[in-house]
């Protein structure tokens, strides 16, 4: 069989562009509203995303690229006057599917890693209002 190199170099480098996102799960399952931060370095550049406001029961899925660099997650929860309060901080230098879980009080919040289901298929709960851009998704 022959084959054309430059053709198959191409089809390779195309393939590539659309490899799968990384992505990360914040699930509220604490006293509070809570909401959380990721940054990361891509194609040189450094971007930032924070979610909406999570509430009690409720979750938020942010999708990333998969070739990102030096992640920095954060999360947070209001307390009773409206300021936030810092529950967590995780970096990591490689990219990573994975699913938190938020639980306790505003006076004793926790942060723990949670089993994803499996292809983190978790039911939509998407009210016809909500809007989505192409970096999440969105179940509020």
């Amino acid at each position: 069989m022959i084959t054309n190199d430059k053709d198959l170099i191409i089809r390779y480098n195309l393939q590539s562009l659309n490899a799968p996102a990384g992505f990360v799960t914040i699930i509220n399952n604490g006293g509070y509203v809570a909401f959380f931060t990721l940054s990361f370095e891509f194609e040189l550049k450094i971007h930032e995303n924070r979610s909406p406001n999570i509430s009690y029961k409720k979750f938020f899925k942010l999708l990333y690229p998969s070739t990102a660099r030096n992640l920095k997650l954060s999360s947070y929860c209001y307390n009773v006057i409206g300021d936030t309060k810092l529950i967590s901080k995780i970096s990591s230098y490689m990219p990573f599917n994975r699913c938190f879980s938020l639980g306790g009080t505003i006076f004793d919040p926790t942060f723990s890693e949670a089993q994803c289901p499996v292809d983190n298929s978790i039911p939509p709960e998407i009210s016809p209002q909500t809007t989505c851009s192409c970096c999440c998704c969105c179940f509020l």
